[in-house]
């Protein structure tokens, strides 16, 4: 005997029926468009420091060179021209190395008194080969005991020789030239300086209007 038929109540599915299809899910918002990227500041930033800090120490070099090489000349400048031949009184300062340069080159004699009046030994320079400032060689050097005025009698086998009497010879000429060195490597870094912080000046410039450019 067969079951009966029973009919579904409402509501119910039907045999074969598809099922109810799950609902989508939502969709996500868009992702936010990404910022442009800004350019770098800190590269043009940390040239015009370096150039700034170039400038300041080229002319810190540049000035100590300067006085160097001012010092050093005016203490050339103070002391006479001797002729060969003649006999000249200066004003000595005491427990100081004189220098006596000559110029042209010729067989020198050079013979000095105290202020007492007795001979001051004349020695040639030994620290070196020989020690050359504006085309006068050093000739001989002597150390003065006591401050006050000393005579000089300088003879020459060229007649045309001149002389000069400078304190300190070998520190003052070697001061000339370190000087000068110094002023030339001061130039040099200031120019360095210079062109490091106009590339920086103008780097930065450029990168401040790319950033208007982007922002627009």
């Amino acid at each position: 005997m067969s079951d009966p038929y029973t009919q579904p109540y409402p509501g119910q599915p039907q045999p074969n029926q598809n099922p109810i299809p799950p609902a989508a899910p939502f969709a996500s918002a868009p992702a936010a468009a990404a910022a442009p990227s800004q350019p770098k500041k800190k590269g043009p930033k940390v040239l015009t420091i370096i150039g700034v800090i170039l400038i300041v120490l080229g002319t810190v070099v540049g000035v100590i060179g300067t006085v160097m090489t001012v010092n050093a000349f005016t203490k050339v400048a103070e002391m006479p021209i001797i002729s060969a031949g003649d006999s000249r009184t200066l004003q000595l300062e005491a427990n100081t190395e004189y220098g006596i340069l000559m110029a042209p080159y010729g067989s020198a004699n050079a013979t000095v008194y105290d202020p007492d009046g007795d001979p001051v030994t004349v020695r040639s320079y030994t620290g070196a080969a020989s020690v050359e400032y504006d085309d006068s060689q050093l000739a001989g050097v002597f150390t003065t005991n006591e401050a006050g005025p000393y005579e000089l009698s300088l003879m020459s086998s060229n007649s045309m020789t001149n002389f000069m009497v400078i304190a300190n010879p070998v520190g003052t000429i070697m001061n000339i030239g370190l000087g000068i060195v110094l002023i030339s490597v001061g130039c040099f870094i200031g120019f360095v300086g210079v062109v490091c912080l106009i590339i920086g000046l103008i780097w930065r410039s450029r990168a401040k209007k790319a950033v208007v450019t982007t922002q627009v």
